[in-house]
């Protein structure tokens, strides 16, 4: 099976169907069907070949699933990317790709340098660069056959860089068609599904999500850019069953839903990912929003992302917290998980070690990269740089990033294990933890706290209260108050730890501290 197959499958048997929702225009099956036969016509036309990436830069829109399926029905590869970098990273991007076809909103085009060989298409009207509504009244909604098979590449995705620069990761057809033939039934996706599409599209995530609706028969709502507000009047408007949301998000959608109340009655299910959810958020959610959750964790190297799940029992059992409730689930079906040392060694079971996962989803390599950048063992497995460890029943629970441990005095502290302390205490919202040099002890915890609103704490207390929670070793050096503004999130949505440690390093050096 290919990816395509799931949209002429439905296209053919449910084409009356609803698949796309926007504002008040509704794309069927047979619709988006049409819409994919006519722009592979127009890239091909192009010259575009098996194997020549197609890119596609805008905000949430159909044209994404329009050009995905599109390019991957002719054996090329697709490569979302994201509208939140900047120009010089667009058109790094792009080069880098060689990228042959771009189709791109107006706005965001402007912004960058296409390559002179790129043939660009516009979404909107930009003056001089062909309309991709004039090129498919002129394409045949019955182009030439391509051969494809299963282990052609279909994406080139971009990693969203927590830790390091960006990376292109290329992941093949059958990957994402095992992925997205696993997942959906896990995450209650059915025919009857009605999904709020408020990721990025251009995410793991996003990509990730608007494909296994499609593999279900389900339809999605498309909303352009995330606003909490909109994203929860969707909810009420379409009657909105399943959303995919990053903590960052649901966070959001929290704080709105409570100040303003709507009837979510139809919502049923929330998946969460990409970084780890705190308790009272967990619990808030069921009471405010009235649903069932589920959470994945994964990344980008791995084709649809995920690589263990944790479902509603895992959370709660009869209205009680679970012991389970801080993990990330179990491995799917398909994936091996071992927990290593840093010679590549298994651990004893409960201790600390690095994830490793094989999986026929695993990437292929790292685009314009040698093999030796890519960091899959000599048996097969990839190494996430994720510090976990595994309870008796094989719930696996993040420590940390490999890159994040901080060593003190020769201990080893994991941040997520003090920041999950931090977020413990009443008037704490969120904590994030670096570590920062020390010229005794090699490097002392540095605490990064946001306060709930109306909440005042001191540094001290945060410290005693850490010590009480994690051991005084543990507890942080130096605690900083921020705001939620004053927090660097990533085009992934996740918090990048190392601009805050940067940040207030250059503060201390600029102040004469340091």
């Amino acid at each position: 099976m290919l990816i395509d197959d799931a949209l002429s499958h439905h296209e053919r048997y449910r084409g009356g169907k609803p698949a796309m929702l926007m504002g008040d225009q509704v794309w069927t099956y047979a619709q988006l069907g049409e819409m994919r036969r006519r722009l592979a016509g127009v890239l091909l036309a192009a010259g575009v070949r098996p194997g020549d990436r197609v890119a596609l830069l805008s905000e949430n829109t159909p044209w994404f699933l329009g050009a995905l399926f599109a390019t991957v029905r002719i054996g090329a590869i697709f490569v979302p990317l994201n509208y939140r970098l900047s120009g010089e990273e667009l058109s790094d991007i792009v080069r880098d790709a060689s990228v042959k076809v771009l189709i791109a909103q107006g706005r965001h085009l402007k912004r960058m340098q296409a390559p002179r060989d790129c043939t660009v298409i516009a979404l909107d009207d930009v003056a001089g660069v062909p309309h991709i509504d004039a090129l498919l009244a002129k394409a045949t909604d019955r182009p030439p056959e391509v051969l494809v098979s299963g282990g052609d590449a279909a994406m080139l995705q971009y990693t969203s860089g927590t830790t390091a620069e960006s990376k292109g990761v290329v992941s093949i057809q059958s990957a994402w068609v095992q992925s997205c033939l696993l997942q959906p039934p896990l995450k209650r996706f059915t025919e009857s599904t009605v999904f709020l599409g408020i990721l990025p599209m251009c995410y793991t995530g996003g990509t990730k999500s608007a494909l296994e609706v499609i593999f279900a028969g389900a339809t999605i709502v498309i909303v352009q850019r995330f606003d909490e507000e909109e994203a929860l009047d969707s909810v009420e408007r379409y009657g909105v069953t399943n959303a995919f949301v990053v903590p960052t998000m649901l966070y959001r959608l929290l704080d709105a839903q409570a100040a303003k109340p709507r009837k979510l009655s139809t919502l049923k299910y929330i998946n969460s990912g990409g970084a780890p959810l705190n308790e009272a958020r967990l619990r808030q959610t069921v009471a405010l929003l009235g649903c069932e959750f589920t959470q994945s964790y994964g990344m980008t190297e791995i084709a649809g992302g995920s690589i263990t799940f944790a479902g509603p029992e895992d959370h709660f059992v009869n209205g009680e917290v679970s012991p389970k409730l801080r993990s990330v689930g179990r491995p799917f079906i398909d994936c091996q998980i071992k927990l290593v040392d840093d010679d590549g060694v298994e651990i004893a079971q409960g201790e600390p070690g690095e994830v490793w996962v094989k999986t026929a989803r695993a990437l292929k390599g790292y685009w314009g990269k040698p093999s030796s950048e890519t960091p899959i063992s000599a048996d097969g497995y990839y190494q996430t740089g994720d510090i976990a460890r595994a309870d008796e029943d094989g719930y696996l629970y993040i420590v940390d990033r490999k890159k994040d441990m901080i060593i003190s005095g020769g201990l080893n502290i994991y941040s997520k294990e003090v920041e999950a302390a931090i977020e413990r205490h009443e008037a704490v919202d969120a904590a994030y933890v670096v570590g920062a040099p020390d010229p005794e002890w090699g490097e002392s915890v540095l605490a990064f706290v946001v306060l709930h609103a109306g909440k005042s704490t001191t540094a001290t207390e945060i410290q005693d209260w850490c010590a009480a929670k994690v051991g005084r070793y543990k507890r942080p050096r130096t605690v900083v108050f921020l705001t939620k503004a004053d927090i660097p999130i990533n085009w992934g949505g996740k918090v990048v730890k190392r601009t805050l440690r940067d940040n207030y390093l250059e503060k201390l050096r600029a102040s004469g501290a340091a």
